[in-house]
């Protein structure tokens, strides 16, 4: 196999997270002129079975829409789990090598996506009233 280098659109990684059965959304963008060309997303090294999802294909676990107005297009992956995390690559089909850029996900577990709203209604508090406060403090608590 001949290795040829990846066109990056950005050679920048995009970092992505989301939470263990939650969704990741995944905006790539993509030079004008490549309006009409075909998106997708791969994972790994992105050979023919490394591609997730193509231009207007859907399933269960990804979704894809391509907003040509911003140049970019966006793709949902849905139902998490840890394995999900990784590298992948949004790609645009063209004559030669095609356009990619990396991005990095991350699957945080759900005990800290708890967390990080309970520091955020912490932070939230101190510019509200002590009525304000009391109702986010009770939103956390466990039922008695």
């Amino acid at each position: 196999t001949v290795w040829e280098p990846l066109l990056c659109v950005t050679c920048d990684v995009i970092p992505v997270f989301g939470y263990e059965r939650g969704d990741a959304r995944v905006s790539c963008p993509y030079p004008s002129g490549y309006e009409d060309y075909e998106k997708y997303l791969c994972k790994n090294d992105c050979n023919d079975d490394d591609v997730l999802i193509k231009s207007k294909g859907n399933s269960n676990k990804y979704s894809i829409y391509d907003d040509q107005e911003a140049l970019t297009f966006k793709v949902t992956i849905s139902h998490l789990q840890f394995d999900d995390a990784g590298k992948y690559w949004c790609g645009v089909t063209r004559t030669g090598n095609d356009i990619y850029t990396e991005v990095k996900l991350e699957v945080r577990n759900e005990i800290s996506q708890l967390i990080e709203k309970i520091l955020d209604s912490i932070k939230s508090c101190a510019n509200h009233s002590e009525e304000m406060c009391w109702s986010l403090h009770n939103r956390f608590q466990s039922p008695t």
